[in-house]
């Protein structure tokens, strides 16, 4: 059965024991890449980075078995739409008729111009699934201190931290400022739509036109991330 992210982070405000993550397995990753080739003449299987998951270790096992020389097994360093930008430029590169080779630096450049920040409404959650100690999580809650959460080169990392979440958009608005100019603009919320509309508004002056959009996080992000939480995932402009 699947539910929609609407109905998923419904249910994660009120669900106990909270759902868990995994990552396929070899076999789930070997059936879906044996499908695209039967399309393709070659795959280019984009990942997240591989200290936060399993799955790009299944997709290269998977590539062992099947046919190495038609699938290029991509490690994107980072997650969710950071991830989900190198995606879409290779697949708008694909449609223009480059080629696996041609794509892997597009990518690499990408990667190069990234960035992907996040901030928690709660450190409940994390506390919860074990990414935060239970007694930081719980001062942090006392003084109402959010970390901001960067993801890079497959490192998470904090990127600061504001005193209440009203302060996380100016926050956010100050990062992403700092990578002006800009291509591409992601902004993510977890059941936060409000404060995601309010993020784009404050940032119509420099966002960027036609290539800005407001996606939900996934539910593997919302499992141990919790939900009212905020993101960005930004690509500059190459310089």
């Amino acid at each position: 059965m699947s539910i929609s992210r609407e109905s998923f982070y419904q249910r994660l405000r009120t669900a106990d024991p909270l759902p868990t993550t995994a990552a396929p397995s070899p076999g789930d990753a070997e059936k879906a890449l044996r499908e695209a080739l039967e399309r393709y003449d070659h795959v280019l299987a984009i990942h997240i980075t591989k200290s936060l998951s399993a799955i790009i270790d299944s997709s290269r096992i998977a590539a062992e078995n099947i046919a190495s020389e038609r699938i290029t097994v991509v490690d994107t360093g980072t997650l969710s739409m950071g991830a989900g930008w190198q995606v879409i430029v290779a697949a708008e590169a694909a449609a223009e008729g480059a080629s696996p080779q041609d794509i892997m630096p597009i990518l690499e450049s990408v990667r190069e111009r990234s960035r992907l920040w996040a901030v928690p409404a709660t450190l409940e959650y994390l506390r919860r699934s074990g990414r935060v100690n239970g007694l930081i999580a719980s001062l942090g809650e006392m003084l109402q201190l959010k970390p901001v959460i960067e993801v890079e080169a497959g490192k998470v990392l904090r990127a600061g931290r504001v005193r209440t979440f009203k302060k996380v958009i100016p926050k956010l608005i100050e990062l992403a400022q700092g990578e002006t100019p800009l291509q591409r603009l992601a902004i993510l919320h977890l059941d936060n739509r409000e404060g995601a509309e309010n993020l784009r508004r404050m940032m119509q002056d420099f966002a960027p036109s036609g290539q800005t959009i407001i996606v939900w996080a996934s539910p593997a992000i919302g499992a141990n991330f919790g939900p009212g939480g905020l993101a960005l995932a930004t690509v500059r402009e190459s310089r």
